[in-house]
């Protein structure tokens, strides 16, 4: 756990007894409950991740009045939260109240021609299975007036329907309760007993399912068989809309239980497999299209992955053809200027052995060829004297022949008159003493300028001249 920032100075006053719930695509919903002075509760709050809190004013007389250890529920379909009962400063309250998730937002009451007994410390769950709120159990205003009963509210026609049950959880108060979607039941857990004078004789550590007599699910609900759906078509371990016995189609497919729904690859469960001509990666198979029929591999399927031949050669991917046939692959390719990498010829380099025998890496665009390599730049001797000759000798460690070797030399412009051509030795007389800093550019004969000074390879070295 973290506490929570808020990007709004606006937060709801501390609490308890308080209830929240779900509003989609906005945030969540928090009502009522007991303030620090003992007294409840009525206001109403919009979390969003976005902003934080908001208040969400409404006049007093179309809001449900003060109140505290009330039950919520998000109806999704209708995009309704629906809040019944709670304690209000006359004690248990037995109405109903919605608030719209769209448009203005708003709580509205709602008048059933029947209402459940008045309650607090009760639960609600929406059932997904038949789109409606259910509330169990809670306690009424009497010391021993600790309820088990089930109650459902169909927003559609405004009603709450009490629902018999062969078994009873046992009456309590304050426990959690929610829909098991892929089991189609509601779960109840915990709470306590009311007895003698108001006070808890009985905290109860137990769960129980909800699951109706002879009740069947819509479709996309688990089932073990077909008298659980409604449809009278358990698939695939979901109730579904139709037999769904073709060879490629599914019930279980995510994001589509209880539709019959194309799949891809091997048929599901005891579905015939496919069959026909073609094998591996071309044989026939579910295409995700069409739910009636495997179909063979696409012409163009790779079939068999690229690889190399060797260091210098690749052997591309070989692909099915429109019968379901492997195509062998075409002879290997060379991978020259570069080397074979993984399974197939790089196209860049960044390192001299990513490139061909007798290559070299261009690291200034990444790419190979064969360049010229400066291997010894030296000096003889090696300390100059002024008014004494000093030669310069250049070798090469890879390349082709040389066709020039310029070096250029101090700002005395004695090495750069004497050595302006190119050659692979060069001899100069310094005019002063001090330190000469020499560049020696080689460039290849036949291959392109590709650095960026237009050389392809260079060298400096530092010759010390005394008096």
């Amino acid at each position: 756990w973290v506490s929570a920032t808020f990007k709004s100075a606006i937060k709801p006053a501390a609490r308890s007894g308080h209830a929240m719930s779900v509003l989609p695509g906005r945030g969540y919903l928090l009502y009522g409950g007991t303030g620090a002075s003992k007294s409840p509760l009525g206001d109403t709050y919009v979390w969003t991740q976005s902003d934080g809190w908001r208040n969400q004013v409404q006049a007093l007389s179309g809001t449900p009045s003060p109140r505290s250890m009330i039950a919520m529920a998000t109806d999704l379909v209708r995009r309704k939260v629906v809040l019944f009962g709670g304690r209000g400063v006359s004690g248990a309250l037995q109405d109903t109240w919605e608030f719209d998730i769209d448009g203005a937002g708003g709580w509205s009451q709602r008048v059933p021609p029947f209402s459940p007994p008045a309650r607090f410390g009760h639960a609600m769950y929406y059932d997904t299975a038949r789109d409606t709120v259910v509330m169990v159990g809670g306690t009424g205003d009497e010391p021993e007036s600790t309820l088990g009963d089930v109650w459902e509210w169909n927003g559609a026609t405004g009603t709450w329907s009490m629902i018999p049950s062969a078994a009873s959880f046992g009456p309590r108060a304050g426990a959690v309760a929610f829909f098991d979607s892929a089991r189609g039941q509601g779960v109840i857990f915990g709470g306590l007993a009311y007895r003698q004078s108001g006070a808890a004789v009985a905290t109860f550590g137990d769960t129980w399912a909800f699951a109706r007599a002879n009740e069947r699910h819509r479709s996309g609900i688990a089932c073990t068989g077909t008298a659980d759906c409604a449809s009278g078509f358990c698939v695939d371990g979901y109730c579904c809309g139709s037999a769904c016995g073709s060879q490629c189609g599914a019930c279980n497919v995510a994001g589509s239980l209880g539709t019959c729904t194309a799949v891809s690859g091997a048929p599901r469960g005891t579905r015939a497999a496919c069959s026909g001509s073609g094998s591996g990666a071309c044989s026939s198979q579910c295409d995700g299209a069409d739910v009636a029929l495997c179909h063979p591999a696409a012409a163009g399927t790779v079939c068999a992955a690229a690889t190399c031949a060797s260091s210098a050669s690749a052997i591309p991917a070989s692909t099915c053809d429109s019968s379901g046939n492997c195509q062998p692959a075409g002879a290997p390719t060379s991978c020259n200027p570069y080397v074979c990498g993984g399974s197939a010829c790089l196209t860049s380099c960044t390192v001299d052995g990513q490139c061909a025998a007798g290559g070299f890496c261009n690291t200034v665009d990444q790419t190979c060829g064969i360049y010229a390599r400066l291997a010894t730049l030296t000096t003889s001797p090696t300390i100059g004297k002024v008014g004494s000759p000093l030669t310069l000798s250049a070798t090469l460690s890879a390349g082709t022949s040389v066709q020039y070797l310029f070096l250029q030399g101090p700002s005395d412009g004695v090495l750069a008159t004497a050595c302006r051509g190119y050659a692979s030795t060069c001899s100069f007389t310094p005019k002063t003493a001090g330190t000469y800093s020499v560049i020696a550019s080689v460039l290849a004969d036949g291959s392109p300028n590709t650095r960026s000074r237009g050389e392809d390879d260079e060298r400096t070295i530092t010759v010390e001249v005394t008096p």
